[in-house]
């Protein structure tokens, strides 16, 4: 194949070029095959194809007999009425044979129902159709020779390609243009293949390789080795150059003697470059190729420390390089942008999706940015990219100021935590503990919905609240009014007051932070007394929600939400159950209140137990229950 493709290619380009000595027919005849064949190349592979694939139109005269088949369809159907009155044979209508539309028994334009007239015959009874039929032929064998047909294409590729890389290797001199003609044709061709698979074509068969075979590897080898050849011989026995311009009345063997020592120092020249460097990957390749993380979690985290970073250095500096900020951090430039880009494309995204972004393990993130590029080129998503100022980055790393709402984020991180740990307490990361805690408080923001950094944040002021002895919701309220610009204000100001701040502890640890009740049956206990408490707030307002309520409550005690749902569910579930089975649930040695809120979740989750809700205090008084701490 290849050898023929050679052979008419570039036999009448040689003997232009060494039998008539025509460097003008030469070069003339190097457009002309790389132009039309270019053209009919590209109307052959895409546009023929895709006229192929529109359907055709219904002119009026195909409406006008599609309205006759039905009129005839009536006729039988009347016809069939009668023949079951009289015990007559009911008949089919053989709508192939009718060929109203002038195609093809069971073609396109045949209407529908010819095939199955085929099957059974022309007017066979009804009865025949249970009878054993011949076998139908395969249908799909397009599809199969298709993808039989994979590497037969992948082939012809490549031989086209390599025939237009001669064009320009071996008679670019001879044609100067041939090398902006090969560019436009592949930069067309290229946007033109990704159109085809989208729409006319099966999409190709992903494989992963390491480059290109070595017989390719050598036959374009070969065609730059006989490309020098070639052009030292044409600018010396086929142009005049010489003769005009260096050597005038020059003969044909010094022609040759000059090409043939021309050719030796080129020659020599490219075996020195290809010993010396034809093995060698540039550095900035082997930094593209190697890629340090693995998931896509893990560049959006190292995006977002990148902004961090990069934050802080802006506020020193207000034109500080993105170069220096990759030092900063350890990182390359290269590898630097594609993380950035992975988070702002993550951002982007709703809610749910980025979630199950994060979460995912199986997309590489190669595959996520050959994605991300395409959307981009497409217009589908725009990059708007990084945020040139301090202030504007700040937007993006702290979204969320409010003291109250930052502070409900700090204690679902820690709940999120502290049930992923409970679900996975026998899993390890690497071996490493440390790299056990950060992967599952990675995965705590992904619940929640937020950055390791701004967990970090919230987690803080979480500390400084809970530290100082009171109701939590009364010092935020303090804090809200002492500190009007919100988080990063009340942040900076611990920060100068040298707070001692002893970190998150790990996640194993905070059981006992999250819920301070860990008796199952004490939390059933206290569930009466949350109920009687949102009943009195809910009689002096009767168009407070379930959610204000309990928020009321939890701004009187110092509980958080989550807290009181759990008292709640715990009260709800055991009061559907039997008193023997309460018992049993409630006094058991190991129940504690975290572990039965999971199992009460996971039996709902299974099916076992639906939560019928709180009741309607229309209907239900809750009794005055007196709570032990308030005696």
């Amino acid at each position: 194949c290849i050898l023929l493709m050679v052979v008419n290619n570039y036999s009448s380009l040689f003997y232009y070029a060494y039998y008539e000595r025509d460097i003008d027919k030469t070069a003339m005849m190097v457009g002309s095959l790389m132009v039309l064949g270019q053209l009919i190349g590209q109307t052959t592979e895409y546009l023929i194809p895709y006229l192929q694939g529109k359907e055709p139109t219904v002119s009026a005269m195909e409406k006008k007999k599609l309205k006759q088949l039905e009129k005839m369809k009536k006729a039988i159907q009347a016809k069939n009425k009668k023949s079951e009155l009289t015990g007559g044979d009911i008949v089919l209508l053989d709508e192939s044979k009718t060929n109203l539309l002038g195609g093809e028994p069971g073609g396109a334009t045949a209407a529908p129902g010819g095939a199955l007239a085929d099957m059974y015959g022309e007017n066979k009874p009804i009865a025949d159709i249970n009878q054993p039929q011949e076998s139908v032929s395969e249908t799909f064998s397009e599809g199969r020779d298709e993808v039989l047909n994979q590497n037969q294409s992948n082939v012809l590729e490549m031989c086209e390609i390599s025939v237009q890389f001669g064009y320009v290797a071996m008679f670019g001199a001879a044609w100067p243009l041939a090398a902006f003609v090969a560019f436009i044709n592949n930069f067309f061709e290229a946007r033109l293949d990704m159109w085809k698979f989208c729409a006319l074509s099966r999409r190709p068969m992903a494989e992963k390789v390491s480059g290109m075979d070595a017989f390719w590897i050598g036959l374009f080898e070969a065609t730059a080795v006989m490309g020098i050849t070639n052009h030292m011989f044409l600018l010396a026995w086929t142009s005049n150059t010489m003769d005009e311009y260096f050597f005038p009345g020059i003969s044909d063997w010094e022609r040759l003697f000059a090409a043939f020592c021309a050719q030796n120092v080129f020659l020599l020249f490219f075996l020195v470059v290809k010993l010396m460097y034809g093995a060698k990957i540039p550095d900035w390749v082997m930094l593209k190729k190697k890629e340090p993380l693995r998931f896509i979690r893990d560049a959006y985290r190292a995006g977002c420390a990148l902004r961090e970073r990069r934050y802080r250095m802006l506020l020193l500096s207000p034109h500080t390089p993105m170069k220096l900020v990759c030092r900063a951090e350890d990182i390359d430039e290269t590898a630097a942008e594609r993380y950035l880009l992975i988070t702002r494309y993550v951002d982007s995204r709703p809610a749910e999706e980025k979630k199950a972004l994060l979460y995912d393990s199986s997309t590489t993130i190669q595959a996520l940015l050959t994605t991300v590029h395409l959307k981009a080129r497409g217009k589908v998503w725009p990059d708007k990219g990084e945020r040139p100022t301090a202030a504007g980055l700040l937007r993006e790393l702290v979204p969320v100021t409010d003291i109250r709402t930052c502070y409900l984020m700090g204690k679902k991180l820690r709940e999120a935590a502290y049930s992923i740990w409970e679900t996975h307490k026998d899993v390890t990361v690497m071996g490493s503990a440390a790299a056990t805690i950060m992967s599952i408080r990675q995965f705590g923001c992904v619940e929640v919905g937020c950055t390791m950094p701004q967990a970090e944040r919230y987690c803080r002021l979480v500390r400084y609240v809970e530290s100082s002895g009171l109701n939590p919701w009364e010092r935020l309220a303090e804090l809200a009014e002492q500190f009007p610009r919100g988080l990063m204000q009340v942040l900076s100001s611990t920060a100068e007051e040298g707070a001692l701040d002893a970190g998150e502890p790990p996640p194993s640890e905070l059981g006992e932070m999250i819920e301070p009740i860990t008796l199952a049956k004490r939390a059933f206990e206290k569930a009466d007394i949350v109920r009687r408490k949102m009943f009195e707030r809910w009689v002096h307002d009767k168009d407070m929600q379930h959610d204000e309520l309990v928020q009321s409550v939890c701004e009187e005690t110092g509980a958080f939400p989550e807290q009181l749902e759990r008292y709640l569910l715990i009260k709800r579930y055991c009061d559907g159950l039997e008193e023997r089975k309460r018992k049993d649930v409630l006094q058991f040695a190991t129940s504690r209140t975290l572990l039965l809120c999971a199992t009460i979740r996971q039996v709902m989750k299974d099916g076992g137990w639906r939560d019928p809700g709180e009741p309607s205090f229309y209907t239900y008084t809750p009794p005055i229950v007196v709570d032990e701490g308030e005696e």
